[in-house]
């Protein structure tokens, strides 16, 4: 009937006007209340300055619980670093450690301990070239393997002390054309990293002070006979560490702090070294050269990174020192912060 749908009519029409009214004032709610309390904070952080956002609570001291969640099935060997990442594209990282035989990996699965393939790598060895890296170089969500051959003269030439890459089943994706071996002083099992010094998103790889190509295996710089992140002393079996870093002004790129050195790093050319440069800048302390694992941290609070650096001293003590890149114009020189004591 006529008066039947005209109810109707209204009724939906009603509705549809209190369904906006009760849109606007739940939007006007919104919007009045101060953002602090969105987002747990105490103070109104409309700018990037993060010391406007904190919130003090008292700390709760809880008992740490450590207990046994699963046991691997396989023997692995424990002297270097295990990995974990997803090795077979499913969102659950597996458990990449060394096997307990020679020039082998295990995948091992996390949820059960059990080993989900091995990957064989014909040149690690335990007594020479240990250590490894891992990073995806071709976009595909699985990682790359990266290790150093082991230099030998029963090993082919295109082999013995290179770069390799892999990939996740073992296969050999590229050697890299020139040697990563410091020189003939330098022990074996050296520290493999990935940075992106020219900030062009694709990955270089570094070890000691040299520089290839992640995903080719070009050389594309080398640092010569300056640091490199451990004593260049014969039969002293320390794997180097130094690290690559932002430490001056300029955010195109990278550097690359090792020891004693810290290394201004241009890479213009993916494909070799030519038009590429490594400046070294180098600091003594007591008149010495002292060569030693490096990090970095702003320890002083002073807003600028600085160069930790952990050497041998005088037996069986250690020294640590510490270094600033500061600008000083025309270019940027290294400054001696602080030299800390021996210590054991």
């Amino acid at each position: 009937m006529p008066w039947t749908l005209g109810v109707f009519t209204a009724l939906f029409s009603f509705k549809n006007h209190l369904m906006n009214l009760v849109k606007f004032f739940t939007i006007f709610f919104l919007l009045t209340i101060p953002i602090c309390q969105i987002f747990n904070q105490k103070q109104i952080c409309v700018n990037n300055d993060s010391s406007f956002c904190f919130n003090n609570n008292n700390f709760i001291i809880n008992d740490i619980i450590i207990f046994k969640k699963l046991i691997c099935t396989t023997d692995v060997y424990g002297g270097i670093n295990q990995f974990l990442s997803d090795f077979d594209n499913d969102c659950i990282p597996e458990l990449i450690t060394v096997s307990s035989e020679n020039n082998k990996l295990n995948i091992i699965d996390t949820r059960t301990g059990n080993t989900k393939w091995e990957i064989t790598l014909p040149y690690l060895e335990f007594d020479l070239e240990i250590n490894i890296a891992l990073a995806d170089i071709n976009n595909d969500g699985i990682p790359e393997i990266f290790h150093k051959a082991y230099r030998s003269i029963l090993l082919p030439s295109n082999i013995s002390g290179k770069l390799l890459c892999y990939n996740s089943k073992g296969t050999l994706i590229w050697a890299s054309d020139q040697n990563a071996d410091f020189n003939i002083n330098n022990p074996e099992d050296d520290k493999i990293a990935l940075a992106d010094f020219n900030q062009d998103a694709m990955p270089e790889v570094y070890i000691n002070n040299k520089i290839f190509n992640a995903v080719t295996g070009k050389k594309l710089a080398d640092g010569g006979m300056n640091g490199i992140g451990r004593e260049r002393t014969r039969n002293f079996s320390i794997s180097p560490i130094n690290i690559a870093a932002q430490l001056d002004e300029d955010s195109s790129d990278l550097e690359l702090a090792a020891g004693y050195s810290v290394y201004k790093v241009k890479i213009t050319n993916p494909n070799g070294t030519i038009g590429n440069s490594m400046t070294a800048m180098n600091i003594q302390v007591d008149g010495l050269y002292r060569d030693g694992w490096t990090s970095v941290a702003d320890i002083n609070n002073d807003g600028l990174t600085d160069v930790i650096v952990t050497c041998p001293g005088i037996f069986p003590k250690a020294l640590i020192y510490n270094i600033v890149l500061e600008m000083v114009q025309p270019n940027y020189w290294l400054k001696l912060i602080l030299q800390l004591c021996q210590i054991r």
